[in-house]
């Protein structure tokens, strides 16, 4: 049998595994809508870079650090032609319909499990006196200047 430790406090509580996963917190309910949720796709990139780490790995050397392998695989990534990126591109393409599909009967079968649309965002407030008399004091004369500097000492010698 496996057991299950947990520890609170100065207590200590063990109970067999299978005894901790028929408890509610592991309920098939409770972890069915997110554990059946179909994942995205990787991306064109992504299937190529998989399909080249090893390549770069071995060009670059003993133990090359994440950002060189990063840096190495977008620049192969860059210098391809179109062509090249096509076979990538496409698989990307069926994968992601074939998601689509999917995430629709996912979502057909698990109506709650779908978040809420997002608020609208606020509305942004106007713009305070300062904020007016910078915008109009940058269009003034298009002269170079330490702009915020500038605009400071002119609103601060303004009378109120």
């Amino acid at each position: 049998k496996i057991f299950w430790s947990v520890r609170h406090g100065d207590m200590q509580f063990i109970r067999p595994l299978s005894a901790v996963l028929r408890s509610p917190l592991f309920a098939p309910s409770a972890v069915a809508p997110f554990s059946t949720k179909p994942k995205k796709p990787v991306n064109a990139y992504i299937r190529f870079s998989l399909d080249h780490r090893a390549k770069v790995l071995e060009s670059l050397g003993a133990q090359p650090k994440v950002q060189e392998v990063s840096r190495a695989t977008s620049e192969l990534w860059k210098n391809m032609s179109e062509a090249q990126k096509a076979p990538y591109k496409e698989a990307y393409k069926q994968a992601n319909d074939k998601y689509l599909v999917e995430y629709q009967n996912w979502t057909e079968k698990q109506p709650d499990a779908v978040p809420e649309p997002t608020p609208e965002k606020k509305k942004k407030r106007s713009l305070s006196g300062y904020n007016l008399f910078v915008k109009e004091f940058a269009k003034q004369d298009g002269v170079e200047r330490p702009f915020m500097a500038a605009a400071a000492k002119a609103w601060a010698s303004l009378s109120a």
